[in-house]
């Protein structure tokens, strides 16, 4: 809930923030005067100002302008840092961020959306101070230099002009720098994306293989128990093979006794018989 909250409450704040803008620039004149061209604020809005002898004032988020002295005094609104996103269905695209486009900013979007980050700065110069306007409004310089104090007019050092080439420059190289740098980043997470996948699938596959293996485990510990009931089962088998082997050993050994004491018995028949028939010849003789 709180989430969301924050998120109405910039999606509330940044919708404020561009009606306000939508609504600039304004004309104010104190005197009637025919209108006079204004400079188109799509243009100018969010291009950092430099102030010659002042430093660095923000980037121009809105401006206003009047008559003075047969002249026009410009008003410049700047905030520290300024952000624009694209809408697409309910997710926010970061097209601009802190004055440098993304690569996302060549796409086309339901709606846009500002963030102007403070603090905020208000600037008052004649137009004649703006030493770069036209080059600005033409896109071929990236920063609007203003110059209050007349320190262009009265001379400026070459070295000075040749150090402002350079931050042009070098401003320019961290517009590509950065446009490279957010490109870079989105192959980063676009790969992230794919790597927290991946492990996402190993995961599974692993919570797979670890319920297999709890499983397995299982049907070998039964396997087991079955194993040590087929061996104890077996080491009776043996105890009784045992026993009846020695059974059948005692058995063949009485078998043997008996079969000789047969073949002792069948030797001494006949001398029995002859005996026999020896004692009734001599009880015969006797009597007779």
């Amino acid at each position: 809930m709180a989430a969301a909250s924050r998120y109405d409450e910039l999606v509330e704040r940044i919708a404020r923030r561009v009606e306000e803008a939508l609504a600039s620039p304004r004309i104010v004149r104190v005197e009637r005067v025919e209108p006079v061209a204004a400079p188109n604020l799509a243009v100018l809005y969010g291009v950092p100002v430099y102030l010659i002898g002042g430093g660095y004032a923000g980037q121009l988020r809105r401006f206003y302008y009047m008559r003075h002295d047969g002249g026009r005094l410009w008003v410049l609104e700047c905030a520290r840092y300024i952000s624009i996103y694209g809408r697409r269905g309910d997710m926010l695209v970061p097209v601009v961020l802190c004055g440098f486009p993304t690569q996302y900013a060549g796409r086309e979007y339901e709606a846009y959306y500002i963030e102007e980050r403070g603090p905020f700065r208000t600037v008052e110069c004649d137009e004649r101070d703006i030493v770069n306007l036209e080059r600005v409004e033409r896109g071929e310089d990236p920063i609007l230099i203003i110059d209050r104090h007349g320190l262009y007019r009265r001379g400026v050092p070459q070295d000075w002009w040749a150090k402002y080439v350079e931050l042009q420059e070098m401003v320019r190289h961290l517009q590509e720098t950065v446009y490279d740098l957010e490109r870079d980043r989105s192959e980063l997470l676009t790969n992230l994306r794919m790597r927290e996948a991946e492990i996402q699938v190993l995961r599974e596959e692993i919570e797979r293989l670890r319920m297999q293996h709890t499983k397995l485990r299982a049907e070998v510990g039964s396997w087991y128990i079955e194993y040590l009931r087929l061996k104890s089962e077996v080491k009776v088998q043996q105890e009784v093979a045992d026993l009846l082997e020695e059974m059948f050993r005692r058995l063949a050994a009485r078998i043997r006794e008996l079969g000789a004491l047969l073949a002792g018995a069948k030797e001494a028949a006949p001398k029995v018989e002859e005996r026999g028939e020896e004692r009734e010849r001599e009880e015969a003789g006797g009597g007779g």
